[in-house]
């Protein structure tokens, strides 16, 4: 079993294989699209599909039918662009023309028409009637009604008893709303002195844990010195000791 080793190909981002000089189209897509020869890439010739088959690769199909679509695109271009032939046109021959004989039209004798007189109508005498004058209608006469005679009794009580009875009822309905919406407003107020009294309680405690972090940072400070002063003397004893222990040790 032959190894195949494929290497890349920086010029055309791709890889090819050395042995049969076979250019795929992607380093991903292993199909075969030519050959490289003479740092050239050759398009997918027949030596190049009987390398495929010899070393059983897969070759770009869509390359060999884009081949074929033009070389028939080729074809029908040279057809297209061949002269035609000039047709020969046999001259039609001349065809006269028969002239039919006109009928002969035998003349009648012309006869003279005398005119004729319109006929007067005859208009109709319509007897006169004597017209009778009309009779003016007779006026009749109206009796007026007096006003002493028209009496209105409308008892307007009831409507006023009812309009009362609804003001009222509408003037308790307010008063109760109003009471109730200063119930709220009082019960909102209270809430919010508690709320005020609890921030000032808060702000009065941070700021004694203020006074207490800064006494506090003080005394640390303080220690901090003393401890470099202790430290300064423990560092001279221990080179006073050290000398004299070099001392005994002579």
């Amino acid at each position: 079993m032959t190894k195949i080793i494929l290497k890349k190909l920086k010029d055309h981002d791709t890889i090819w294989h050395p042995d049969s000089t076979l250019v795929f189209k992607s380093p991903t897509d292993k199909l075969v699209i030519g050959r490289y020869v003479n740092n050239e890439l050759i398009s997918l010739d027949e030596e190049a599909l009987e390398l495929c088959e010899k070393w059983k690769f897969n070759y770009d199909s869509s390359l060999i039918e884009e081949e074929i679509a033009t070389e028939e695109d080729d074809g029908e271009e040279e057809e297209n662009n061949s002269e035609p032939e000039p047709e020969v046109v046999e001259p039609e021959p001349e065809v006269k023309p028969v002239v039919e004989p006109e009928p002969e039209v035998e003349q009648k004798p012309v006869v003279e028409q005398k005119p004729v007189t319109e006929a007067k109508p005859v208009v109709e005498q319509k007897q006169v009637t004597e017209q009778k004058p009309k009779q003016k209608p007779q006026l009749v006469e109206n009796k007026y009604i007096k006003d002493d005679d028209i009496k209105i009794d409308i008892d307007f009580s009831e409507d006023f008893k009812f309009l009362n009875k609804y003001l009222s009822d509408l003037k308790s309905s307010v008063d109760s709303n109003n009471k109730n919406q200063s119930l709220t407003i009082n019960n909102l107020q209270e809430n919010l002195n508690q709320k005020n009294n609890e921030c000032e309680k808060q702000k009065e405690d941070i700021e004694n844990q203020k006074i207490q972090y800064i006494k506090l940072t003080d005394e640390h400070n303080k220690m901090s010195a003393d401890f470099s002063l202790v430290k300064e003397e423990y560092n001279k004893l221990k080179m006073k000791f050290d000398g004299i222990k070099n001392l005994f040790a002579l």
